[in-house]
């Protein structure tokens, strides 16, 4: 399997099937943990097998399961400017400028995006925003 992710129709993203495989894994694992004392004990759970199941890489599945990484939305928060609830503000006032048919200029929401750190009390020209 390549390490790209795969889409395939009717799947949901990945970061939904790698939520369900952990899920399934572990629900697995307590199965397995429970056999153990019975007279027919079942195989212990494949990290692969279950990886396969639901599309996605081994070695990742693994590496959550292991809590050695995080999902991509959140392995790198602490390094956004805005919080969440400034993004979802500044979205929705970015929609409804595009719907009253006067789209933002990239400048405009710069501009909007500064006020909510100055508000907050960042100073902008020492730490300015950057290009992405």
């Amino acid at each position: 399997m390549p390490k790209a992710d795969i889409f395939i129709s009717g799947l949901p993203d990945r970061d939904a099937r790698i939520i369900m495989a952990m899920a399934s894994f572990r629900e697995l694992q307590n199965d397995y943990e429970a056999c153990l004392t019975t007279a027919n004990p079942i195989p212990p759970p494949s990290i692969k097998a279950v990886a396969t199941s639901y599309y996605i890489v081994p070695s990742t599945l693994s590496r959550r399961l292991a809590e050695q990484t995080q999902p991509l939305k959140d392995a790198h928060t602490h390094r956004q400017r805005l919080t969440e609830a400034e993004e979802a503000s500044l979205a929705k006032w970015i929609g409804l400028m595009q719907i009253w048919g006067w789209p933002p200029r990239i400048c405009q929401v710069r501009l909007m995006a500064m006020e909510f750190l100055v508000r907050r009390g960042i100073n902008v020209k020492k730490h300015p925003l950057g290009i992405h």
